[in-house]
């Protein structure tokens, strides 16, 4: 059911990317609870929609959401290099993929900060224009946060060039479920290309 995560095109650099993952959308058996999950997840964004929040008007476009995917880094420093989670910024560049809001839920009940894993939020990364390139913030930009993947946490972010993120080396096994929210007009394009 799980598999090596995937950092670009190289499914075997597990010096990038050190977790295993898996693809659900709650109906499977044994997943009930990951259903209710993913239902009231669709109502908050519903909501934040309809919030009149200016930032929330993003969100408008957002039509579908992806499966879940249930990530396991398995301990012994398993970690996932920065990167961004959509290759463009607010939906301009050639390496857009539609995603626009990611959503990621910890699971670790028991985790403790000497098991390291935290989520590392970097400033906006500068967009590459070139066909084929990420974008990547400046080595030596500093961290905005850290945040405990503590069980029951709930973190959005802005899944595009706004928001470069990293996972830092677990010591001991670190769940999470993330699921991404996508513009369709986005989408749609990255489909065509």
């Amino acid at each position: 059911m799980f598999r090596q995560g995937q950092a670009g095109s190289d499914e075997t650099d597990r010096s990038r990317r050190g977790d295993q993952i898996g693809w659900f959308d709650g109906t499977e058996a044994g997943w009930r609870m990951l259903g209710a999950y993913l239902a009231l997840l669709d109502h908050f964004v519903a909501l934040a929609k309809g919030s009149g929040v200016p930032a929330a008007a993003e969100l408008h476009g957002c039509t579908q959401r992806s499966r879940a995917m249930i990530a396991c880094y398995p301990g012994g420093g398993a970690r996932y290099a920065k990167h961004c989670d959509n290759a463009c910024a607010n939906g301009a560049g050639p390496e857009c993929n539609g995603r626009r809001l990611t959503a990621i839920l910890y699971l670790n009940t028991r985790w403790r900060p000497a098991d390291g894993g935290e989520l590392v939020l970097f400033p906006p990364a500068p967009l590459n224009t070139a066909p084929g390139t990420a974008p990547a913030a400046a080595p030596a930009a500093a961290a905005l946060g850290h945040i405990a993947p503590c069980g029951n946490r709930l973190v959005l972010f802005w899944s595009d060039a706004r928001v470069p993120h990293e996972v830092l080396p677990a010591h001991a096994e670190r769940y999470a479920v993330t699921c991404w929210y996508y513009d369709e007009t986005e989408l749609r394009r990255a489909n065509e290309r």
